[in-house]
């Protein structure tokens, strides 16, 4: 507060605060500084939940769109049949576990499948069980999808050259185009084995437990064996007892280029769709699955980390590892940090002792499973099994109906409550005019 200087009257314009005016000044900024702070913290929070929102809109379409990308292209299910051909699925699905067993200690290590996971029960009626957990067929619901999937085929140029034989002219495989009479171009079929299961991950859902993926799996490649064999074409061999070139050929390129492994889809049993080229002699030999080694991994991503169906690497020279997305991702950098999963169960499995969980979507409370029963507890999560990821399949032989349905959860800034979380869930029917049963 200012005082007169010397004798000279104070002027009324300049006089300064009194400390009442100060005090309510002080107030009044106070409380606006407080209004403000928490106007930018709530407008943060609602932007949080709303980008949240967003994200797992996203994610969930994404994964739904990468399955059904991924099972447009299948030939066979590898799953859980109620008939004679039940033993010989089952024997493959451990045969392909075997492999991302084996493949979890290399450097870029394929994530475990999780404790509770199960193949699902394919039913022959005309749509899947889909009246809740509770039903009689909620059994017949799994958390994992296995099947055969077609690739691009292995093309290369023949060379042949002709020589007398018998009555007519015979023709045998060579190295290059010297010395070659004619040249065709010659394409082998080729399949993989693909599975998609659900997997802990070392993030955190805060107050609950590790997040929970959805991983795609997708083995080495294997020649088709049907394909191959239907190469021995002996009507350019007049007056020759036997001459397959064109099946030679394809034998001697795939030896040499170290795709020595085949798979046949029509067999019946696990223990004749084994072959392998023991060399380039053009010969196949059956081997039984149990004798086979663990299937190598070619590649592995997160169901959400690629858009759309990826570019899966075939060349099993190049580094394993999972695929990135290709338009990268801005997901929580807008209003904070914030944890994507996999829905954990919101029915405990018999143990009271555990909060239920509460999923709020845009069209209400969730439940998680939806469809499924519930089976044993989770494991790192006592909230029991199956979790949001359910897949149903019904139809008869070489005509299938899969239903996919999806649960994700977000844990934001905006929860007050471990236990309450922003949810978001998706249901997919696909049909498939797929091969008769294995």
């Amino acid at each position: 507060m200012s005082r007169p200087s010397g004798n000279l009257p104070r002027d009324p314009g300049q006089r300064g605060w009194t400390l009442p005016e100060l005090l309510i000044a002080v107030a009044l900024i106070s409380l606006l500084s407080v209004v403000i702070t928490k106007f930018i913290s709530t407008t943060r929070l609602s932007i949080s939940k709303q980008e949240a929102s967003w994200v797992l809109q996203q994610r969930a379409l994404r994964m739904v769109s990468n399955l059904r990308g991924g099972l447009e292209g299948g030939t066979e299910l590898l799953e859980n049949y109620p008939d004679s051909n039940q033993t010989a699925v089952l024997n493959l699905r451990s045969w392909v576990l075997s492999g991302i067993t084996a493949s979890a200690s290399v450097s870029a290590g394929v994530p475990q499948p999780v404790a509770f996971t199960l193949t699902p029960t394919v039913t022959s009626l005309d749509e899947v069980d889909m009246n809740g957990p509770s039903d009689s067929g909620a059994s017949a619901w799994g958390n994992e999808i296995m099947y055969v999937s077609v690739c691009n085929p292995l093309t290369f140029t023949a060379y042949y050259a002709s020589s007398a034989c018998g009555t007519g002219t015979c023709w045998s495989p060579v190295s290059s185009s010297a010395g070659a009479t004619v040249a065709e171009t010659v394409s082998i079929g080729r399949y993989q084995f693909v599975y998609d299961y659900l997997t802990w991950t070392r993030a955190i859902v805060s107050g609950l437990g590790p997040v929970l993926r959805v991983a795609e799996w997708r083995s080495g490649t294997y020649i088709d064996a049907s394909n191959l064999t239907s190469l021995q074409d002996v009507s350019c061999c007049a007056g020759a007892t036997t001459c397959c070139p064109r099946f030679t050929a394809a034998c001697q390129y795939l030896y040499t280029t170290g795709n020595q492994n085949a798979f046949n889809p029509v067999s019946t049993t696990s223990a004749t769709c084994f072959l392998v080229l023991t060399s380039t002699s053009a010969s196949l030999t059956n081997e039984s699955s149990t004798a086979m080694a663990s299937p190598l991994t070619n590649c592995w991503a997160y169901l959400d980390d690629f858009d759309l169906t990826p570019s899966f690497r075939l060349d099993p020279t190049l580094q394993l590892g999972r695929i990135a997305r290709n338009s990268g991702s801005a997901e929580g950098q807008i209003a904070g940090q914030a944890t994507y999963s996999v829905a954990y169960d919101s029915m405990p499995a018999g143990l009271a002792s555990v909060p239920s969980l509460t999923l709020q979507s845009p069209s209400g409370i969730l439940q998680v499973p939806k469809f499924g029963a519930v089976t044993s507890p989770m494991g790192t999560d006592p909230t029991g099994g199956p979790a949001g990821f359910e897949v149903g399949i019904c139809g008869m032989a070489g005509s299938r109906e899969i239903v996919l349905h999806l649960t994700l959860m977000a844990s934001t800034a905006s929860n007050v409550n471990p236990y309450q979380l922003q949810a978001y869930d998706v249901t997919s029917e696909i049909s498939l005019a797929i091969s008769p049963d294995f």
